[in-house]
């Protein structure tokens, strides 16, 4: 087997390299991630809990100092301790948001109540996520030691619900009575992998790259304990809340948390609820869920099993699936509503089915294929003495009921219907009411006017401060989006900004209000520009790149070219680079440019040590060097000591040095000099060049999608093959870049021999494309090229292997006068975006100089591969067969072949 950069000896190497680099990366983002608030610990007003509460001291359970807040009720029967979620601190404020009111209506008394900080929010570090469950632990301990009779509950939202039921895992003291998790974890790496907000991943990919070595390798970060895996070794009882619409994948990782457990257990799926609202929507239920658990724990009492026994099949349709479920159990009540949720994987769905006694089959379309489907029966809020009824209330008769609606209009809607909108909207649980307008109204019968009315009449009431930003957001969408009425939208929009920029749909408006600027009725002119994020250079080295100047003419066209240019002068990290403009006055916008510099040696720490690897495996060593100076200039040195003779890919010895300097408006020269020596076999002739090159070369990004370039070299050297020749060329070219429909890049040169008749010219044509097929990719190219009949064979056109002319089961050892090349790759998700496995197809032929096209055979190559993109790019390992001659290849390296 021929292999390019195969050695088993390198894959180790680097594989050793990137754990030793990680390990540095990882650790700084770890004090980035989870301990950056250390020592940082800023009391407001809203922070300090009310009167009663006290902050206290205490030892985790391995013997570190922490703090706490503490209440301790005067008729406490209960010990609870609190657990906050990522972005939190443990102050009360946190828990007085999130579960509101519930300990607050003659309940206190009955508690001693901790609030706990987890380790890395606050003045105490995170090593490994062992410090939670043992920050929860001591936190139980303090308690137990206050009154040992009393029963203990933690309670934790979120990664606060995975702190918890690790707690649980580590409790060999049985010190826990009862665990409660809100919308809980199983596993720090898939939230960090797989978590959306609106469609749109949270953790940047070049992050979540890494997140499964780095599983493997730092226990600290994206911790390697699974709660799936320990939930068999938790006998205590918990109950899983969890809200229906949360991002993905929580509703996900709760079930199959609730699925692993194999004690008592018991799982509430809430309507309609988003990840940090589970009181806010469902107030009444969640005191229901507190209050049924607690007096359980109390009284020693089990948790009943509220799970349905339910049959189900399901019918594989062309484009989705038909579920079939079936109650296997007498019915009572004249008729049962039930909660049916299903999951595969990380894909969560949901039901809100009835069954009777005369329907105990129903039947509905899901997206996907279901490996777990469970049922329950809602404990509902009416009650007759102490017994929970099964029966809907009014308002889900009438979420039922327009759940059912064949209306395409509003005004097909019959007074039944009408009668149920307005239940829904008047209900005490907002969910209701925001349902009936944006997923009923909204979404269903495009009734834009009706959903704002139902918005504006669910502000009236009195709702919490984040809902009713929230809904105000919506109304500013639909005036802006769906009726387009600016003067409304503008309205709705001063009103989200009086409040504070970091809740989530404020900032939202105002990112959209920046980015979405209507250049198509407006003409905007720059009022302002600023530019934030360098260290060592001015702002003018960004300015310089500017092709607007103060009061001239502003379009999305301007920000474009912007970007691109910056882009292009590689002076700035491409991850922190982000271009917006704000109107702030009619017409007049400010300009923001965000533009983080690079480390002068790289971008990223993997960079370094993985390209440093790859030189010393190929005896050399190359750095370029990012605008130490601030001013704009780049440098490179590079030293090869390699001398195999006849190696294409990799010939030497030689040593180069270059500068660049990024100009005005988008334009980069460049200078380099390159003493050389290769020894080198194409077409079956060994050839041996021995010399010196050097030249200029300009480039210019004119336009966001158009970069020109022009170059100046001049080489001499002695070429020797069956005779020595003395070589002296000067070579001028130019080219284009063109990204419209796909890419298109243009090169033509022109050879002056300086002591022979041996004058070349050579034209070639490169053109690529990639094609979304859903969370897949299609690539192909077209290559072609041609040069004069006399052109030298080291000028000549040469491909094959893994070159610039990729036909991969071959090697690189073909040259021609012209060449013609097609390829084509399919690029199948394998883990999300991150790793991806690759089929492809190379067809094509390099014609040697005095060949026709015809002479010449097609080369056929095909084969598989895999990718893992990486901060640097994808780093992909390919297998190729040449499917003539049989023979095969294989390949590792950093970036697309084509």
């Amino acid at each position: 087997m021929k292999k390019k950069i195969s050695s088993i000896g390198l894959i180790i190497a680097l594989i050793m390299l990137l754990t030793a680099c990680n390990q540095s990366f990882y650790r700084s983002l770890i004090d980035n991630e989870f301990n950056k608030n250390i020592d940082q610990r800023q009391f407001t007003e809203a922070d300090i809990p009310r009167e009663g509460w006290s902050e206290v001291d205490y030892l985790s359970s391995d013997g570190r100092d922490k703090k706490a807040f503490l209440r301790l009720g005067d008729k406490a029967k209960l010990n609870v301790i609190y657990v906050h979620g990522y972005y939190w601190k443990g102050k009360f404020s946190y828990f007085d948001s999130i579960l509101d009111g519930y300990l607050q209506v003659g309940r206190e008394d009955d508690f001693n109540i901790l609030a706990v900080e987890l380790s890395g929010w606050g003045q105490q570090r995170m090593d490994r996520f062992e410090d939670f469950a043992y920050d929860i632990l001591g936190g139980a301990q303090y308690l137990q030691d206050k009154d040992p009779d009393l029963p203990t509950v933690i309670v934790g939202h979120s990664m606060g619900g995975y702190a918890v039921l690790l707690a649980a895992h580590f409790d060999t003291e049985d010190l826990l009575d009862g665990v409660v998790a809100l919308a809980p974890v199983d596993n720090m790496a898939n939230a960090a992998k797989y978590r959306e907000i609106n469609g749109e991943k949270q953790v940047p990919w070049y992050k979540r790259a890494f997140v499964d070595l780095t599983d493997k390798r730092l226990d600290a970060f994206f911790s390697s304990y699974d709660i799936n895996n320990l939930a068999e070794e938790i006998d205590v009882p918990v109950v899983i809340v969890t809200g229906k619409e949360d991002d993905h994948p929580f509703p996900a990782m709760a079930m199959k948390i609730y699925e692993s457990l194999e004690g008592e257990k018991d799982l509430y799926l809430l309507d309609n609820t988003f990840h940090s609202w589970l009181n806010f929507s469902n107030k009444n239920k969640m005191d229901m869920i507190f209050e049924d658990f607690f007096a359980k724990i109390k009284a020693g009492e089990n948790l009943e099993n509220r799970e349905l026994n339910l049959s189900s099949t399901l019918e594989d349709n062309e484009d989705d699936f038909k579920l079939i479920v079936d109650l296997d159990q007498e019915i009572i009540e004249e008729y049962k509503p039930v909660d049916l949720a299903f999951r595969e994987g990380f894909n969560f769905g949901h039901k809100k089915i009835s069954f009777s006694e005369d329907n105990l089959e129903q039947s509905f379309k899901v997206s996907f294929n279901p490996e777990q489907i469970y049922g329950v029966s809602p404990k509902l809020i009416d009650i007759n003495g102490d017994i929970w009824n099964y029966k809907f209330l009014p308002e889900e008769e009438a979420f039922y009921l327009l759940s059912k609606s064949e209306a395409n209009s509003y005004e097909e809607l019959d007074s039944e219907e009408l009668e149920a909108i307005d239940l829904l909207i008047a209900a005490d649980e907002i969910f209701y009411g925001q349902w009936a307008a944006k997923d009923f109204l909204l979404k269903g019968l495009n009734a834009y006017e009706e959903s704002i009315a139902a918005f504006k009449e669910i502000l009236e009431g009195d709702i919490h401060e984040n809902l009713a930003v929230k809904y105000t957001y919506f109304i500013y969408e639909i005036y802006r989006d769906a009726l387009k009425d600016l003067q409304m939208a503008e309205y709705y929009y001063e009103q989200l900004i009086e409040y504070e920029d970091d809740k989530y749909y404020v900032a939202k408006a105002i990112d959209y209000e920046r980015r979405n600027l209507d250049y198509k009725n407006i003409e905007y002119r720059v009022a302002k520009i600023s530019v934030e994020g360098l260290e060592r250079s001015d702002d003018e080295i960004v300015i310089k790149q500017l092709s607007y100047d103060k009061g001239e003419r502003w379009s999305d066209k301007e920000q474009s070219l912007t970007e691109q240019r910056l882009y292009n002068s590689t002076l700035f990290n491409p991850l922190e680079l982000s271009i917006d403009a704000k109107e702030i006055r009619d017409g007049e916008v400010e300009v923001n440019i965000r533009a983080g510099e690079t480390n002068p040696l790289m971008v990223h720490p993997v960079e370094f040590a993985v390209f440093k690897a790859l030189d010393l495996y190929n005896s050399q060593i190359t750095q370029f060097f990012r605008n130490p100076f601030g001013k704009g200039v780049n440098l490179y040195l590079g030293y090869s000591w390699k001398s195999e003779p006849y190696n294409n890919f990799l010939s030497g010895p030689w040593w180069e040095v270059g500068v660049s300097y990024v100009g005005n408006k988008g334009r980069v020269y460049s200078w380099n000099y390159k003493d050389f020596e290769s020894h080198k076999e194409f077409n079956n002739q060994n050839y041996t060049i021995d010399g010196f090159k050097t030249g200029v070369q300009f480039d210019q990004v004119l336009r966001s999608d158009l970069k020109l370039r022009s170059k100046l070299n001049y080489q001499q050297n002695n070429y020797i093959k069956d005779y020595d020749i003395e070589q002296e060329y000067i070579i001028v070219g130019a080219g284009l870049d063109w990204d419209n429909y796909g890419h298109l890049s243009i090169d033509l040169d022109y050879g002056i021999s300086l002591n022979d008749d041996r004058d070349f010219n050579r034209l070639a044509l490169q053109w690529r494309r990639f094609e979304d097929v859903g969370d897949d990719k299609l690539v192909y190219s077209l290559r072609g090229g041609l040069a004069s009949s006399n052109t030298p064979l080291n000028y000549q056109f040469q491909g094959g292997g893994y070159s610039f002319i990729p036909l991969r089961g071959s090697e690189f050892d073909m040259a021609g006068s012209s060449y013609l090349t097609t390829n084509l790759e399919y690029h199948r998700s394998l883990l999300d975006d991150s790793i991806f496995g690759i089929s492809f197809l190379d067809v094509g032929k390099i014609i040697e100089e005095g060949n026709s096209f015809s002479q010449e055979e097609w080369s056929f190559s095909g084969g598989l591969g895999l990718v893992v993109n990486t901060p640097l790019g994808p780093l992909r390992g390919d297998f190729a067969l040449d499917l003539k001659e049989k023979d095969r290849t294989f390949n590792i390296n950093f970036g697309h072949t084509f």
